[in-house]
């Protein structure tokens, strides 16, 4: 008679078996269906982004409708951003804003992706120079009315546009907390490489937000289109970045600084400087 414990080592090693074939699977399918979301991003980048991104994450499981936010009478609006934001204090969040900006010498910050415009509108009522950009029009309006609302003198910019990233100026501290993973890389590279020719400069520290390889791994390798779709945003493309991706889409003009994996594999923030 099989013991109990042979069983479940028996059933553990069916399991890894499965799992390897399902991985197997994952990549041999993931060159089609990467290659063909590529070249769609490519073509058809910013319909695809309005597609998406209208829809914003009001919390860590929590996604609200810009449009809907954006129909509140004023009161109501400033009163469900602030519900919105309640659970940043003491999460992660405080932990990246006391140990990469409150504690630096940054002064202008550029909020990039901003959807809600949590992190940009937090830092902005701390005397920071904030500038907000998005994808998203409506995005932009709603963070705009925020700032208004709030009595704070902020700038924004609406990137219909590959050549809108050229215009965005420069700043100590540029943020895409959990946007640029959500492109190919490819197309991360092509809205790098723009900025830097205009906007980026040398010394200008940068922090990353994006999901580590060992999440990828663990979910078995699915490719970057079906990924995405299953994540917590439910995005049309998520990609996970490491050191490597992170030298190719600042074609090595960067110097990491720190890196912060959070919560085991569940999201990495690379905290960097330009060159």
């Amino acid at each position: 008679m099989i013991s109990l414990k042979k069983k479940e080592k028996i059933w553990r090693l069916k399991e890894g078996i499965i799992n390897i074939l399902k991985r197997l699977s994952n990549l041999i399918r993931g060159i089609f269906i990467n290659f063909y979301w590529r070249n769609k991003f490519n073509n058809k980048f910013f319909d695809i982004q309005n597609s998406k991104w209208s829809t914003i994450p009001g919390s860590l499981t929590l996604r609200v409708k810009t449009s809907d936010l954006l129909k509140l009478n004023d009161q109501d609006l400033i009163s469900e951003y602030e519900k919105l934001i309640s659970g940043d204090l003491g999460s992660y969040r405080t932990f990246y804003r006391e140990r990469y900006i409150l504690n630096s010498d940054a002064k202008s910050i550029l909020d990039l992706g901003c959807g809600l415009g949590r992190d940009g509108l937090f830092l902005a009522e701390l005397g920071f120079k904030v500038t907000f950009a998005d994808v998203i029009n409506e995005n932009i309006d709603l963070v705009k009315r925020i700032c208004k609302l709030k009595k704070l003198e902020c700038k924004f910019y609406k990137l219909n546009s590959f050549e809108d990233y050229s215009k965005l100026g420069h700043h100590d501290l540029i943020m895409a907390m959990g946007s640029l993973h959500h492109n190919p890389k490819e197309i991360t590279k092509k809205i790098i490489t723009i900025m830097q020719k205009k906007s980026l400069i040398p010394n200008t520290k940068f922090l990353i937000l994006s999901y580590p390889f060992n999440r990828w791994y663990n979910d078995l390798c699915k490719p970057f289109s079906e990924w995405g779709e299953n994540t917590d945003g439910w995005a049309p493309w998520t990609e996970y970045y490491n050191k490597k991706k992170i030298n190719y889409i600042f074609k090595n003009k960067v110097i990491f600084l720190d890196e912060y994996i959070h919560n085991k594999d569940e999201f990495i923030i690379y905290y960097l400087k330009t060159i």
